[in-house]
């Protein structure tokens, strides 16, 4: 996830004229998907002026670059530079956004919770802060934060009710219940929902039936559990597992 754009500010004035039209070239050859001649420049530019605030701007142009031919390593630390000489709300914003989303991908939840309840307050109301609130939404509930995670699922339904990612968020609302749960078989009707039931039970599982309405046809799940938090009912999957092998964790 890259935020572009809204770059160039009024930090530009502490460099001269050729160096604020070079970080401008460098900005459209990133757009241009030039990423090669946009690193050039934005090194170029930073050997010169490293010590400007439009600095930060050229680092997190050039870190931009890297995301998008794949040199994540280099991409974080000019993130991470770029985060500690940023001038600008949202200019940090966007870079937090980023770091954020490569926490979590990295599996570390709560640095990208952090960094990304950071910045929203300065995030636009454009994409991809739409895909930021439902990353968050799905942090937040992976953590048993389900008040804070439904707020971000609604916000996404607020502002963004056109998005790609706004069925993702409604599902989530869907779910009213503050538990993980695992499902081991849905039915449409509650004839062979009742006889499957049955047998798990017998086979030792303390399955609960439960009415989903959550799809398009309402259907009759199996379930067991109330888990806090998702890590708790990872814990708990290999057992279930065990009876049912195709059980997953729910929402």
């Amino acid at each position: 996830m890259a935020l572009a754009g809204l770059l160039l500010a009024g930090g530009c004035s502490t460099v001269p004229p050729q160096a604020r039209e070079q970080l401008r070239r460098a900005h459209q050859d990133y757009q241009a998907g030039r990423y090669a001649e946009a690193t050039r420049q934005t090194s170029e530019f930073l050997a010169a002026y490293q010590n400007s605030s439009p600095a930060a701007e050229a680092l997190y142009i050039r870190a931009l670059c890297h995301l998008r031919t794949g040199q994540r390593a280099s991409a974080k630390r000019d993130l991470a530079t770029a985060h500690g000489w940023s001038q600008r709300d949202d200019l940090s914003a966007r870079i937090d956004a980023i770091l954020g989303g490569m926490a979590l991908d990295a599996g570390n939840a709560a640095e990208a919770i952090e960094r990304w309840q950071r910045a929203l307050p300065h995030l636009p109301d454009t994409p991809p802060t739409d895909q930021v609130l439902v990353r968050l939404g799905t942090a937040l509930r992976e953590a048993g934060q389900w008040a804070e995670s439904r707020r971000c699922f609604s916000r996404v339904l607020d502002r963004f009710p056109n998005s790609p990612w706004a069925p993702e968020a409604r599902t989530q609302l869907g779910w009213n219940h503050d538990y993980f749960t695992i499902q081991c078989g849905a039915f449409a009707d509650p004839t062979g929902a009742n006889r499957e039931l049955a047998r798990l039970r017998r086979g030792g599982l303390p399955v609960r039936m439960e009415y989903d309405t959550r799809t398009a046809q309402p259907l009759f799940t199996l379930r067991v559990g109330h888990y806090a938090t998702h890590d708790e009912a990872t814990a708990a999957l290999p057992q279930v597992r065990s009876k049912v092998p195709g059980a997953f964790i729910v929402p």
